[in-house]
């Protein structure tokens, strides 16, 4: 019962089984919304929970550098950059990237008692977002779904890297 649609229907077919009378859609509509975004926050606030401070930190020094440093950039869009074509220097350098992922994304079972539409659902946000709407996120949210778009790219890195090398 992940994605809107879904909980939609199983409240509407919730109510006709027990005769209750459909509310306006608007209504229905905001109970829905506001049912996911606790859902959501109570998910967020358990990844958030999870991690190490070492990770955090290492996810601050990497990925969200205070806009004002000028003199150090964000490798936000490294992670979720497209690897390389396949040469012999892209494959030394690429291989390079997959550890960097990995160590950022060191606890990897930070996401096992996480539901896997809601993983799916969170990576897609991730990735749509820049650095300083990552920025503007609370707390719990932010290093959430950087986790999320971590793992996966990290998942995907490895897998790439592998393709690479056949």
């Amino acid at each position: 019962r992940e994605n809107i649609e879904t909980i939609f229907n199983c409240v509407i077919e919730d109510m006709i089984l027990m005769n209750m009378e459909l509310p306006a859609f608007s209504t229905l509509s905001q109970v829905v919304e506001k049912s996911r975004v606790r859902a959501n926050n109570y998910f967020y606030k358990k990844i958030y929970s999870y991690m190490s401070t070492q990770q955090k930190m290492l996810i601050d020094q990497n990925l969200l550098i205070n806009c004002k440093s000028y003199n150090q950039q964000s490798r936000w869009n490294e992670v979720k950059s497209d690897p390389p074509a396949v040469s012999i220097n892209n494959l030394k350098s690429y291989t390079k990237h997959v550890q960097w992922l990995q160590s950022l994304s060191a606890k990897t079972d930070i996401l096992d008692n996480i539901p896997a539409e809601r993983i799916k659902q969170f990576y897609a946000e991730g990735m749509s977002l820049d650095l300083s709407k990552i920025n503007r996120l609370p707390t719990n949210k932010r290093y959430s779904l950087i986790i999320v778009v971590l793992q996966r790219a990290t998942e995907l890195a490895v897998d790439n890297l592998i393709t690479m090398v056949i």
